[in-house]
């Protein structure tokens, strides 16, 4: 159990929804004189009248699992593996109830999701990071109000997910959604700091010192690497690929700290500070430092050039090089190319004064996994006590450790895997998968980020410690909720994220003297396909929610 309190606030992404490899299991601790019992906020499976009741008969209910495609052939399938074999063992014994998973591509699974709304077939629980669906299938009456039922079926929703986070959560003042309870990360930039090494350079902390790094990579060639080389690329990222170009490079060409009012009320394409990081990035492109933009959804591509020790920095999760979930991409990078190396840094630091902006936008309630219970499910009762059960140590720590005593033991209050490679193998897939509405230390952002990194090789553990953002100081500059109706935003927003990201390749890959024109021509797309209607809706529906 690891949750001694819960969180009022947010904060990666994930990811998220995006860190693959959480742990889990909660049986005996054996006679391990180092561990300790892990504090909790709930007793596994008897927290709640919903967990204790005598069940008659079965009742099936259904779960989204993201498919990434990075569970191991010997371990089954999603529906079927040793972690969903005990996971019913324990809900039909606690709870009466048989979980059946529907996977979905997580490349696709927004379209996915949104297809088997639309046709009655979404899983009794669901979970997205598209509020705008979300609002208008609740405004709609497509989503169930859980409220209702929290005190009888859901009373560790309440206590896990915490209070605050659930008034938040509300539309129209109905619960018809939960944010999830999860401590989120900034994304870093990463860089090869063996090439530091051989070229004699310290880590950049500015937008200056990483120019200066990328010049000495393509002029150098630290790595030997010859024509493949590419001294900066930025990953495509599923439906919204080049996203980290607004979310952590952006700040290092403010002026001025953003406020709350700016971010929630003016889309960041009408920043001018906006141009002036399209005009950098069209700088490196044209200067050789700066790979193609390759719409690369699954980001293969893009995987095959890291593991082949070609790439000098690029900006993705904090984990993303360590994590069993993205394919254990700096061990196999260390296996092609011994003595490489990656670690996380932030070199947009914004000429705004001294106070860092780690990330902008994304780490918001707005952009957290969200859950949810569509109103066309048979199972409403059922759904909410399995939610409820899944805010539970009981749940959270199977799925995000495996079993105690086998795949992990407690050690200064922290999970800690007793093998690494079988970890990896057995657990480290799960919880990228199989999401979670509460994460395991959900309270304490530091011991989230060393639980982490207790699952990484000594090394990369200590490197994620220190070079990784999480909490506040990953979640200051997040877009503001915003539960006011935005008719025009739900309308355009879809085909304006297609006009952004179509132009983006075109902006930086522009020539030198074309690149004005060809931004002024790409912004003026955006805003007649109905980016300025969007962007005067923002600033009324802000005003409205906060006053001002």
């Amino acid at each position: 159990m690891f949750r001694t309190s819960i969180r009022k606030s947010l904060p990666p992404l994930l990811a998220a929804g995006l860190l693959a490899g959480l742990l889990a299991g909660c049986s005996g601790n054996g006679n391990n004189e180092n561990s300790s019992p892990a504090p909790s906020g709930t007793s596994p499976g008897s927290s709640s009248p919903a967990a204790t009741s005598t069940p008659k008969e079965i009742e099936e209910v259904s779960v989204l699992v993201y498919d990434r495609g990075n569970m191991p052939s010997s371990e089954g399938s999603l529906e079927d593996n040793w972690f969903t074999k005990e996971l019913n063992k324990r809900t039909e014994e606690q709870l009466g109830i048989h979980v059946k998973f529907v996977p979905v591509p997580n490349a696709q699974r927004e379209q996915k999701l949104a297809a088997l709304l639309a046709a009655g077939d979404a899983p009794d629980i669901s979970y997205t990071y598209d509020q705008a669906m979300l609002k208008n299938y609740s405004k709609n009456g497509g989503l169930a109000d859980i409220a209702p039922l929290l005190d009888e079926f859901g009373p560790d929703i309440k206590t896990n997910v915490g209070e605050d986070r659930l008034e938040a959560s509300k539309i129209d003042g109905q619960l018809t959604r939960v944010f999830a309870n999860e401590p989120l990360p900034a994304d870093t930039t990463w860089i090869r700091t063996d090439w530091l090494d051989k070229l004699g350079m310290s880590m950049p902390t500015n937008v200056d010192e990483f120019y200066n790094y990328l010049k000495a990579v393509k002029e150098k060639d630290p790595g030997n690497v010859g024509e493949n080389l590419v001294p900066f690329m930025i990953p495509a990222q599923g439906d919204t690929p080049f996203q980290r170009i607004e979310n952590i490079i952006l700040q290092g060409f403010l002026q001025e700290p953003p406020t709350t009012e700016r971010i929630g009320s003016e889309p960041f394409q009408l920043w001018p500070e906006t141009k002036e990081t399209f005009r950098f990035l069209n700088k490196l492109y044209n200067e050789g430092l700066m790979g193609q933009l390759i719409l690369d959804k699954d980001q293969s591509q893009y995987k095959q050039k890291l593991v082949r020790g070609e790439i000098g920095a690029t900006p993705n999760f904090p984990h993303y090089m360590y994590a069993t979930g993205y394919g254990d991409l700096l061990t196999t990078m260390q296996k092609n190319v011994p003595g490489s190396n990656f670690a996380g840094s932030f070199p947009w630091k914004s000429t705004a004064g001294a106070e860092p902006i780690y990330e902008l936008f994304l780490n918001s309630l707005d952009n957290s996994m969200t859950f949810f219970i569509p109103k066309a499910t048979k199972h409403l009762e059922a759904a909410v006590k399995l939610l409820n059960y899944m805010t539970t140590d009981d749940f959270v720590n199977l799925a995000a450790g495996g079993l105690e005593g086998t795949d992990y033991n407690v050690i200064d209050g922290l999970i800690t895997p007793i093998d690494q490679e079988k970890f990896k193998e057995r657990v480290g897939w799960l919880a990228g998968n199989y999401n979670l509405p509460v994460k395991p230390y959900a309270t304490d952002a530091e011991k989230y980020k060393r639980y982490i990194a207790s699952q990484f090789s000594k090394q990369a553990g200590e490197d994620f410690v220190k070079n990784t953002v999480y909490g506040e100081p990953a979640r200051k500059y997040s877009l503001p909720v915003i539960n006011v109706d935005r008719p025009v935003t739900l309308k355009n927003k879809t085909n304006l994220d297609t006009v952004w990201n179509n132009a983006m390749p075109k902006i930086i890959m522009a020539k030198t003297a074309e690149f004005d024109s060809t931004y002024d021509k790409m912004l003026a797309s955006w805003r007649s396909e109905g980016g300025d209607a969007m962007a005067a809706e923002w600033a009324a529906t802000y005003k409205e929610q906060y006053g001002g």
